[in-house]
């Protein structure tokens, strides 16, 4: 269907095979969603702790014109089977940006963009630039109150909140973000960086300044109007700001949306 992006899937190693395409085989671990021509420029997007790789489905059209999108399901999440683990989400994120021929943009939601800034900090030159928007720095002081409530989430409506693979895994998920502190890796990731925090996600404010100057090319942008969810719940603006930042880092057409054009250090 014309305007249509086709999609891939790449597997696992167990057989899965999504969509009606042929999969190959991949030694990452993970279930990748695909759009766009193989040998564009490769955009990656790195998912929270709700919606696996499928949350970025509304935003494949617009950046699969001009990009190579990659959406995995991170491990324990969606198709990608577990456990969960910070440092083995970041290996199989870094074993999958290895393989590409070109430094990759990497972009990451919340508990993605935690994955995003620890790839990041050991891939150097090969992450051209990195997104990340409602990240927290050190989750158990940024978030603890999420933590405590997310606890206390009952196994039979976590379906209805995450695409994580059951209690147990939901459970690892939060017990590895309690454990989890960035402010050691922020000095090591050497791409232009921009941190994005919805107008209305205050509760990440903080951890988003904190983020933009501690990153050695950071800057800070507010979504105005936008909550925490808002690369999902507004794609085409998550679009646009992820397409005019690649273009400000690249030097190619295009500007920075309203506020991000003059935007410096935090």
């Amino acid at each position: 269907m014309a305007g249509v992006p086709r999609r891939r899937l790449l597997r696992l190693p167990d057989g899965y095979r999504g969509g009606t395409s042929l999969a190959r085989m991949v030694s990452v671990g993970m279930r990748i969603q695909q759009a766009g021509g193989t040998t564009a420029p490769v955009v990656v997007l790195l998912h929270g702790s709700g919606r696996a790789g499928r949350m970025w489905d509304p935003a494949l059209g617009s950046l699969s014109g001009q990009w190579h999108v990659l959406a995995p399901d991170l491990p324990g999440f969606g198709r990608s089977g577990g456990p969960f683990t910070v440092a083995g989400a970041a290996q199989a994120v870094r074993d999958m940006i290895a393989v590409q021929i070109a430094p990759v943009h990497l972009c990451g939601l919340s508990l993605g963009g935690v994955i995003a800034i620890r790839a990041a900090a050991q891939l150097g030159s090969q992450v051209a630039s990195l997104v990340v928007t409602g990240t927290p720095v050190v989750p158990r002081r940024d978030v603890p109150t999420s933590l405590r409530r997310f606890r206390r989430l009952p196994g039979p409506l976590l379906p209805l909140f995450s695409d994580v693979s059951g209690r147990r895994e939901w459970l690892r998920m939060l017990g590895e973000l309690e454990r989890t502190d960035l402010r050691d890796y922020l000095p090591q990731v050497t791409a232009p960086a921009l941190v994005v925090c919805g107008s209305r996600d205050w509760r990440a404010m903080p951890a988003a300044c904190e983020l933009a100057g501690g990153l050695p090319d950071g800057r800070l942008w507010i979504a105005p109007h936008q909550g925490h969810s808002w690369p999902a719940t507004s794609p085409e603006l998550f679009c646009k700001v992820v397409m005019d930042f690649i273009g400000t880092v690249t030097g190619a057409a295009g500007g920075a949306p309203g506020e991000l054009a003059g935007a410096g250090r935090a």
